[in-house]
Parts: C-alpha cells; structure tokens; sequence
C-alpha cells in the first residue's frame, strides 16, 4: 500500500495530536461518549479532575448526564463527581438528564443524594428559570416527574409565569395531574426503582469506604 508524503505526515500529526490531548479533554470525552475503560483510565491518573469545569461550564458528569451514559455517570459518582454542580447556564446534572429523558440516569442522581433531606439540586433553577420537575412536564417525560415528585421536587416554583401544575396543564399533560394535585401518589414501579437505586448506591459506598480503609491498614 503506497501514501503519499503528505498523506503520512498528517496521518502522523493525527496521531501525535490523539495521543498528546490534555487529561481532562480526555475525561470530558470519554464522559460524553460513555468510553467507561477511557473514562476509568482518566480518572485513576487524575482523580482531581473529576470536577473540573471545561466548555459552558460543563463538567463530566454534566456531559454524561446529558447524553445519558449510565455507566459512566456511576463511575464518575463512584469517583465523587460533585452533583450539586451549575454550568454556565445554572443548570445541574439532574435537569440536564430530566429535560433529555433519561430516566435511569435522573435515579442515579437522585440515589446520591443518599438520606440527605437537602433537596438543593433537586430544585435548582437554571438561568431561565427551569427546574428539574418543569422541564421534566415541559418535555412530556412523566416518568421522571413522578419520580422527582417522590424525591421531593417543589412543584412551586415557577418557570417564566407556570409552576408545575400550570405547565401541566396549559401542556395538558393530563397524566400527571391528579399526582401534582396530591390525589395521587407515585406509582409502585416508580417508588421500586429509586428505592433499587438507593440501596445500589449504598451498597457501592460502603464497598468503596470498606476498599479505602484496607489501604489505610496496608501502609
């Protein structure tokens, strides 16, 4: 196979580029694009990283609750990815995984926050005045809602001149209703999955603790 001199020399030039990009441009990447071996080598090599702002503000783990990389957001809490964390344009991890629909990830965020009672992030409002809860109604994604409700979401707080209930209605998102209006409680399956959730992350930070403690005996 022939190349061309200078088919080689920007062949060549890619390749040195790939592989001198600064860690945390690679963090950020490998977080977007849910390259968990990626993410994982970048986090062992600078775990201080973890919460560092790039572009808008973004962390990792606002890039990956944005494109819905489940696992790289555990890896990255795991890591102690900071959730109550605003871009910026306000916004937390939480809304942006709320206003795309990605439910998974929106319980993640919300198992831990652990027994903590501090619904701060929950309810943060970006610049717009957007709220976890008021995109997740605006969007039509009514499972997150209900799961935000659970969780604590203020369905007080108003988006432009809508609260909750407002955009629920003016959207007609007549499914969910009777849960703002407390003549519901969130279903079974709703109260299941962040109660699995919850038990996971707990599960995970006591294994972390425990594997932190026997390198402390160690040295």
């Amino acid at each position: 196979l022939l190349i061309s001199p200078l088919a080689y020399m920007l062949l060549l030039s890619s390749c040195v580029q790939a592989n001198t990009l600064p860690h945390h441009v690679n963090m950020f990447r490998a977080a977007q694009n849910g390259n968990i071996a990626k993410l994982k080598e970048e986090i062992d090599r600078r775990p201080e990283m973890v919460n560092l702002k790039g572009s808008r503000g973004f962390t990792p783990l606002h890039w990956a609750a944005l494109r819905g990389r489940s696992k790289a957001v555990d890896l990255l809490l795991g890591a102690g990815a900071d959730i109550t964390v605003t871009n910026t344009r306000g916004s937390t991890p939480i809304l942006l995984a709320a206003w795309k629909g990605h439910f998974n990830v929106v319980l993640q965020l919300l198992a831990a926050n652990g027994n903590d009672n501090d619904t701060t992030h929950l309810n943060q409002p970006n610049d717009g005045g957007q709220t976890a809860l008021n995109w997740a109604i605006r969007q039509g994604h009514s499972k997150i809602a209900a799961v935000l409700l659970l969780a604590g979401a203020d369905k007080a707080i108003q988006s432009g001149t809508l609260d909750a209930v407002g955009w629920a209605t003016a959207l007609r998102r007549d499914d969910l209703l009777p849960l703002l209006n407390g003549e519901e409680v969130p279903s079974k399956e709703i109260t299941d999955a962040l109660a699995a959730e919850t038990r996971k992350r707990q599960l995970t930070s006591k294994v972390s603790i425990k594997g932190q403690l026997d390198e402390g005996e160690e040295l």
